[in-house]
């Protein structure tokens, strides 16, 4: 996997290894889907979903910058919504999102949490071939 198939944000994180302090997410390359970083299995299914629906999407496109100086990437952009997969949300996590309710009301920001999480893996597991996990 090389970087230029992976975000800005997402590069930073591999070379300062934050992604692995807090989380048992399985991060990295996906072949099936251009062989394109992910960091979690439910990133890498969600997009699979959208694959699936004939989506086109974009990972982690567009990082916003709020006026207390921190930035928040949401993980996907398509059809003009954003979504982030959240399976553990962490007072930041909380923290961010409402600063992106308030300093950007005009951009749609749709949170899949584990239970719409565990919806799209009913509706979807069986049908995609490669579906990682449970």
């Amino acid at each position: 996997c090389s970087s230029d198939l992976m975000s800005v944000s997402a590069s930073r994180r591999v070379r300062t290894k934050s992604e692995t302090h807090y989380t048992s997410a399985k991060g990295g390359c996906r072949t099936d889907l251009n062989s394109q970083y992910f960091r979690s299995c439910w990133e890498a299914n969600f997009a699979r979903i959208l694959n699936h629906l004939q989506k086109s999407w974009e990972y982690e496109p567009t990082s916003f910058k709020f006026a207390n100086g921190k930035t928040y990437t949401p993980d996907f952009l398509c059809d003009g919504i954003f979504y982030e997969l959240k399976g553990r949300m962490t007072e930041s996590c909380e923290e961010k999102i409402k600063c992106m309710n308030l300093e950007f009301p005009n951009v749609h920001l749709e949170i899949i949490d584990c239970a719409k999480y565990d919806d799209l893996r009913v509706k979807y597991k069986n049908l995609i071939p490669l579906w990682e996990g449970k």
